[in-house]
């Protein structure tokens, strides 16, 4: 028995939805009387009040099954620009947290702790694949890269699973646009696991030469272009000043 806007209803009737409409208002209209027939088979047993609602009965019953069924749950959208300060303090907890020493081997252990590492010359630099199934991670990178673009991109895709990008959103479906702004977040994540801005402060002295430059470098065993830019992203170093030395450089080497 089921009960909807003060209607009591025992059986569904049969009839089709005119008869039921005209067999509802005439039992209003004897309720009013004060007289009450007998109810045939299949008709509804009593109106108390209220209006006709016995195709309201369906409607919930069907809201109330659908609710209960497991809705699927769409997976996030990509931010709109990329979280540069939340990967930054992503990397430096990650740093702090597991007390990595600066440098190519202590970077390549903390990738290999969060996923399987295989070597291809085919690929470009690297590449990740998520096993949904497992939670696993495989990165395959490049060996013939230079030492510190290689450092470069171990960070880079350890970056990616840090930052959660292959758990919370749907990689294999991203436009170009998204892509870059979940690379834009990677690297911000590199640049500060790999050179993080205190030590590189603290590493400078001026007045900047090249030999003082290659010093950097080394310390954080990265290329001279991520060195550079590093440098000019904590106003360090002016980027024409920059340019100036570099081209200095060149020429000395080639007098000599």
């Amino acid at each position: 028995m089921s009960a909807r806007r003060g209607i009591t209803i025992e059986k569904l009737p049969s009839l089709p939805r005119e008869a039921l409409i005209h067999r509802l208002r005439h039992l209003r209209k004897l309720r009013r009387k004060g007289s009450h027939p007998c109810q045939p088979p299949g008709a509804y047993l009593l109106v108390r009040q209220a209006k006709p609602s016995f195709f309201f009965d369906s409607i919930q019953s069907y809201a109330e099954r659908k609710a209960q069924l497991p809705q699927a749950v769409a997976p996030p959208l990509i931010p709109l620009r990329p979280r540069c300060n939340r990967s930054r303090m992503i990397a430096r907890h990650f740093r702090g947290s597991s007390a990595l020493p600066l440098g190519f081997d202590p970077t390549c252990h903390a990738l290999s702790q969060q996923a399987r590492l295989f070597w291809d010359k085919r690929v470009d630099d690297g590449i990740t694949f998520y096993h949904s199934h497992s939670g696993s991670y495989t990165v395959i990178l490049n060996p013939s890269l230079p030492r510190g673009r290689l450092h470069w991109t171990m960070a880079h895709e350890l970056g990616h699973i840090l930052l959660g990008h292959f758990t919370d959103y749907n990689t294999n479906r991203l436009t170009a646009h998204e892509e870059k702004i979940l690379d834009r977040e990677a690297d911000e994540f590199t640049k500060e696991f790999l050179m993080p801005a205190a030590t590189v402060i603290g590493a400078v002295r001026r007045p900047l030469t090249v030999a003082k430059i290659g010093r950097v470098k080394n310390l954080f065993q990265v290329s001279w272009e991520a060195t550079g830019n590093r440098l000019i992203e904590l106003a360090l170093i002016h980027p024409l000043e920059l340019h100036r030395l570099y081209h200095h450089h060149q020429k000395q080497l080639h007098r000599e």
